[in-house]
């Protein structure tokens, strides 16, 4: 039996290998993941939920960020975390550590190292992440998203793109643009300026558009409770905390197009699936990478970018039209991902390594 411990805070790239994995019936899984939503938000993961529905081990880790500010805690914390990354992989002895990386991988891949355990890390976003550029560096195998000249000669970076879960592999590739139904989300941790731009224009929304709307949980913002009441008083507003599996794809096949977060993973699914798009990066996302995605889902798909600090109505209009406008002149880019090898090619390299 192979044991694999997965790593890292983008379970949504983990999870099609994870079925391969159990579909093989040869491999004892782990995963360590956030229990919590955030620090901030006592919410249970939507991580630990969709995981453990699988019956997998998982294990409640936290490791600190450094991207913003870097003081006395935070490197005693980095401690912490790495003495408990240490303890947990001599305990659970796999010959592999996946990680997705994240800033809770970074302790794993320097215990990896120590304990000789191969270790492989997947990078979702356009350029590698600062965590990522740690972890690569202690990596038996780096699989990218995208093609990089900067790793075109060197053996151990491997262009895979990510691998889709079957519910986004099933749902249609647009064609055409309406402008009557949006889904609006904000990642799993939910987005309370998102949130708060539906709730504060829901009476003029409601009346042209059908509102999909995922909220996801929070135990200070409570926007989910705000959202329930308001599920109540308007007919064309559907309210969701966290969507996935059959309930995603049924969502993402009648909808006309998203306003949402840029996270790596979504914005490639957005991709692949030619949904259009309206985009609201994060500003004080680790190197700027949420605008970086947005950008990247131009190629392949009718997306345009909104500042938060123009999160209002007319803007939102604006977006709206420029998306038509785009659609009438030059309709969707022919340009296409194809991530249908990308589970194949992973897997083949983890088998590689350690079999």
């Amino acid at each position: 039996m192979k044991k694999v411990l997965f790593i890292g805070g983008h379970h949504n790239s983990a999870i099609p290998i994870i079925k391969k994995m159990l579909a093989e019936k040869d491999y004892s899984l782990t995963f360590v993941g956030h229990m919590y939503a955030s620090q901030s938000n006592n919410t249970i993961s939507s991580e630990y939920k969709e995981v453990t529905s699988l019956n997998i081990p998982y294990i409640s880790f936290q490791a600190p960020k450094f991207y913003r500010v870097a003081g006395l805690y935070k490197y005693l914390f980095f401690i912490k975390s790495l003495l408990k990354s240490y303890k947990i992989l001599r305990k659970e002895k796999p010959d592999l550590v996946f990680s997705f990386g994240g800033y809770m991988a970074v302790p794993f891949a320097i215990s990896s190292v120590f304990l000789k355990i191969k270790l492989v890390t997947h990078e979702q976003t356009t350029n590698l992440g600062l965590a990522n550029l740690v972890i690569s560096k202690m990596s038996n195998r780096v699989f990218l998203t995208w093609s990089n000249d900067k790793y075109k000669n060197n053996q151990k970076y491997i262009v895979t793109g990510i691998p889709l879960r079957q519910e986004i592999l099933d749902i249609r590739r647009r064609g055409s643009f309406a402008q009557k139904s949006f889904f609006v989300q904000g990642g799993k941790q939910g987005s309370h300026a998102l949130n708060q731009f539906i709730f504060d224009n829901i009476e003029i929304l409601s009346k042209k558009y059908e509102i999909f709307h995922q909220t996801s949980s929070h135990s200070e913002t409570k926007d989910h409770l705000v959202a329930q009441k308001l599920a109540k008083e308007y007919s064309k507003y559907h309210f969701y905390e966290y969507v996935h599996g059959l309930d995603y794809t049924k969502i993402l096949n009648n909808v006309d197009f998203i306003i949402s977060r840029s996270g790596a993973h979504f914005a490639y699914e957005m991709s692949y699936i030619k949904m259009p798009c309206i985009f609201v990066p994060i500003k004080w996302s680790s190197r700027n990478e949420q605008y970086h995605n947005a950008l990247m889902s131009k190629s392949y798909t009718i997306s345009t970018l909104l500042d938060q600090d123009n999160l209002n109505l007319t803007d939102f209009e604006s977006a709206v039209k420029l998306l038509n406008a785009t659609y009438l002149k030059k309709g969707f880019p022919s340009k296409k991902l194809h991530p249908e090898n990308s589970l194949k090619l992973i897997f083949g390299c983890i088998e590689e390594l350690i079999n």
